[in-house]
């Protein structure tokens, strides 16, 4: 301070004797010399902290505390022991000519303070210890202080009573370091650097000797998650998160707690992972989730999940942009998650430029190329990690293009009469048109783009743009309703459109044949016609928010490149074939609240799905409607199922074409080769022929609690011609030839199995029934084929199933079994609760040691019964 006096008074002295004296220099030197004196302050009080933390760990040794918790704050950590205390140690600037503290443990096993990495010693010579001596009267450990006094570093060691002048702290050409960088590259004096592992905590010490503290079992077991903000943009809406769990055991159970009408689901899918699955009430409120987490003993942790109605908000989502192209910045306001999608199409001229923020921020910046042709249009989608769209936005881009006005329908040849509308390639056209004006523009043979999008019209001319081979862009009427059939029928090189916001119908075939890839269907729309966009090759296909869409007329898109899909919830009716040959769809999702009642026949044939949950609305299955899927693994219901039927047919003919299996069976899920398990909702009633035939990977089968089912259909088919030598696979039972199928279940409300139900599955060996089973009959028949050939033919509900255990226990109303019903089988063990023996026409090879178990009062007619008597034991089902 004396050095800061001298100099404010040379200043003053040297101001007052000339005018011209330049001071700025001496300013300078003044403020350079508060500013280090300021900063030494800071690291003084920084140091006197980490000294007492210093002490603090030393002692947490002594007293053999671990570390529950690491915090790291903005300028520091704060450690948290095992006993509820802290001590906190800040980062530090460079340290530059500070003296170093620090302690080291002796040959006696205790600490001392050290200074500059020599012991620190009293007046009498001895070390000076850095922790409390144990016992009773123990004393505590003496804690040095630094201060800065004249420029100069004192060191206190009895509580600031006396202090010792240990070093220089300022010089003239002194300079203090920067900050440091999560206290590394900066230092204090004391710490060089705090971290962690899974089981310590290391402080290493300015003189590089390290102090090690263990930590508490409790820091070992934490959960975390990718978010802990659930916001959600719809009522009834989903969002699925991950969870991480350091430390898990075997015994680890994560649960969740939701209040508000939200409702959560975990799904543990290893012992230290998994996904929580969050659904959003009807309306939004917000709310919290509670997730907790236990180790299997005493550990556990919890964490708050936030729910909250998720808004995504764009001030202006159309977008025109000049054709000289540019930048575009788009402003938005969301609390969500999401995703940018550029239509591939559009990839060529459009492109997300690397100023665009990081994802929830408020600005998305896109580069536009130049456009020499016509207006061009592109729907950039914003999705959540589900793929579901949040939001679209729709950039016009304006082309360099011919502009007209036709001022008189029919009058367009004589308004291009002075322009060389042959080599025309791009062209704007205002006023009114009329069906003559379009068969002229069909005569354009240069004209690839054109723009009619203030022509007012609600409806075009039939067909008046089928079969141009040129027209490559078009802008439809802003007033159209319509597409009418054909519209579009065979442009082959016809490859953007934008269907306009009003229409609400497009009819049959009116795009078929286009080089259209991508197409999104306004919400106006109430239905889309017979063959609409079939075989095109679609890379995405987007239905507007809020879709009126109410059927999928047949063939609808069928033989179509389309790798996904979502169905909107409005949509009533998939019709035939919809998206039948589909093979590149793989996925199929359906809107949450669905009103889908009808999937028709061949709907998804041949298509490449490999997973669908089927709502809870639809009602009716038609045959075939997934028939031959082959990638196709899971099906499921949704909860509260509606559906009444899966139908299933055979097709037979004159000429008895019996040995195309792949035609006749026409099961809604027939040949579905790779369908590993199915669950049978309570409310089906009817399932059709063949409906599952040829399902050769499906080892589970189970009905729903509660099933109203009647029957286990099957039949066999015969043609005219009898010359045919094979009759294999002429048979079609809802299961037959599941060859995986091991064990099922019947449910009690089965009255009839009838022939073939079961025919052919190769692996089935254990058959049982629900208690008090409605189940009176299983079929079977045998046929000879006449014209001399006396060919005999067998068809039973379980011919060709190996079966070991039939547990009949739950059938009191059993009357018949038909020929051939088990195809003269053994079976080991057969457990009826019939008391009067059924009519059994010759089905069992009873040898060896097979058993039959039967209620007690019925034994001695069973052993007397024909057929029943051939089992080689017969006793009581109590025994």
């Amino acid at each position: 301070m004396k050095k800061l006096l001298s100099l404010l008074m040379c200043g003053l002295l040297l101001f007052g004797c000339s005018d011209k004296y330049d001071d700025s220099s001496l300013r300078n030197d003044l403020n350079d010399l508060e500013n280090r004196v300021a900063k030494l302050e800071e690291l003084c009080k920084q140091m006197n902290t980490n000294i007492s933390s210093l002490q603090k760990i030393v002692e947490a040794m002594q007293d053999n505390l671990s570390i529950s918790r690491v915090e790291q704050i903005s300028d520091g950590y704060i450690i948290h022991f095992s006993d509820g205390s802290t001590a906190t140690i800040k980062n530090g600037k460079d340290s530059g000519n500070a003296p170093i503290i620090g302690v080291k443990q002796d040959t006696d096993g205790h600490y001392y303070w050290t200074l500059d990495g020599d012991w620190l010693t009293d007046e009498k010579g001895y070390k000076i210890i850095a922790q409390g001596t144990n016992g009773t009267d123990g004393e505590d450990g003496i804690t040095p202080q630094l201060k800065i006094e004249n420029g100069r570093w004192m060191l206190s060691m009895d509580n600031g009573k006396t202090w010792t002048d240990i070093g220089q702290a300022t010089g003239a050409d002194g300079t203090d370091g920067e900050d440091g960088i999560d206290g590394k590259d900066g230092t204090n004096g004391i710490f060089k650097s705090v971290t962690e592992d899974d089981d310590n905590v290391y402080f290493t010490l300015e003189d590089d000797s390290v102090i090690t503290i263990p930590k508490s079992d409790n820091s070992k077991f934490a959960i975390a998650f990718d978010t802990t903000d659930i916001a959600i943009l719809n009522g009834g809406g989903s969002k699925t998160i991950s969870y991480t769990i350091k430390g898990a055991t075997e015994n680890t159970v994560v649960k969740a707690i939701a209040q508000d009408g939200w409702k959560v689901k975990v799904d543990a899918t290893s012992t230290d992972k998994g996904i929580i699955m969050i659904t959003a009430p009807n309306p939004i409120v917000e709310s919290e989730i509670l997730v907790f987490a236990n180790d299997g003993s005493y550990r556990t942790v919890m964490v708050s999940l936030n729910c909250m109605q998720g808004q995504i908000v764009i001030a202006d989502n159309s977008i025109d942009i000049a054709s000289d192209g540019g930048r575009q910045e788009i402003k938005l306001t969301t609390n969500l998650d999401y995703t940018i999608e550029i239509p591939e199409d559009a990839k060529s001229w459009l492109s997300l430029a690397p100023e665009t923020r990081a994802m929830r921020e408020d600005i998305i910046v896109f580069n536009i190329d130049v456009n020499e042709g016509i207006t061009r249009f592109a729907t950039v989608a914003l999705k959540d990690r589900e793929d579901n769209i949040l939001q679209t936005i729709i950039i016009r881009q304006l082309g360099a293009y011919t502009d007209v006005h036709v001022e008189k329908k029919g009058q367009l040849e004589n308004t291009l009469a002075d322009y060389d509308y042959a080599n025309i390639k791009s062209l704007k056209i205002t006023g009114e048109l009329n069906d003559v004006d379009f068969l002229f523009i069909g005569t354009m043979q240069g004209l690839a783009n054109l723009d009619i999008s203030e022509i007012q019209l609600t409806i075009l001319p039939n067909k008046c743009f089928a079969e141009n081979k040129n027209i490559q862009n078009i802008i439809l009427p802003k007033t159209l309703t319509e597409i009418g059939e054909r519209m579009f029928l065979d442009c082959i090189k016809l490859k953007e459109i934008i269907i306009p916001q009003k229409v609400i119908s497009i009819g049959e075939l009116a795009f078929q044949g286009t080089a259209i890839t991508n197409i999104v269907i306004p919400s106006s729309v109430k239905s889309i016609g017979r063959q609409a966009f079939y075989s095109l090759g679609l890379n995405s296909l987007t239905f507007a928010p809020n879709s009126n869409l109410e059927k999928i007329d047949k063939s609808a898109f069928s033989a179509s490149l389309l790798p996904d899909i979502t169905i909107p919830a409005s949509v009533e009716i998939i019709e035939e074939s919809a998206f039948q040959w589909c093979r590149h769809l793989t996925n199929v999702r359906f809107e949450t609240n669905s009103k889908l009642t009808t999937i028709k026949r061949y709907a998804f044939k041949e298509s490449a799905i490999t997973s669908i949950e089927i709502p809870a609305s639809v009602e009716y299955i038609d045959y075939a409607a997934f028939k031959q899927c082959q990638s196709l693994t899971t099906v499921t219901f949704a909860k509260n199922s509606r559906l009444q039927t899966i139908a299933g047919k055979y097709e037979g003919g004159v000429n008895g074409d019996i040995d195309d299996d792949e035609w006749q069976s026409q099961g809604a899920f027939t040949l579905c080769s790779s369908l590993l398990t199915i669950q049978i909702p309570a409310s089906v009633t009817e399932i059709g022929l063949a409906a599952f035939k040829g399902c050769t990977s499906l080892e589970t089968v189970t009905f729903e609690k509660g099933s109203q089912l009647k029957k286990i259909a099957g039949a066999y088919y015969f043609p005219w011609n009898y010359d045919l030598e094979s009759y294999r696979n002429n048979y079609y039972g809802v299961f037959a030839n599941c060859t995986a199928l091991t064990t099922i279940t019947i449910p009690a409300s089965v009255e009839t199995i009838e022939l073939a139900a079961f025919q052919g599955c190769s692996s089935l060996q254990s058959v049982k029934f629900e208690s008090n089973s409605l189940l009176s009959v299983i079929g079977g028949r045998k046929t000879t084929v006449g014209n001399g050939y006396g060919k005999t033919f067998y068809y039973g509900a379980f011919k060709g199933c190996p079966i070991k255990t039939f547990d009949a226990t739950g059938c009191q109303n059993l009357t018949t079994i038909q020929v051939s019903a088990f195809d003269y089988n053994t079976i080991s063990l057969f457990k009826l609760g019939t008391v009067n023996p059924p009519i059994c026409d010759g089905n069992f090879a009873a040898t060896g040691n097979s058993v039959l178990k039967v209620p007690a009062e019925s034994v001695e007619v069973y052993k007397q019964a024909a057929v029943w008597k051939n089992f080689a034991n017969i006793s009581a089902l109590d025994e």
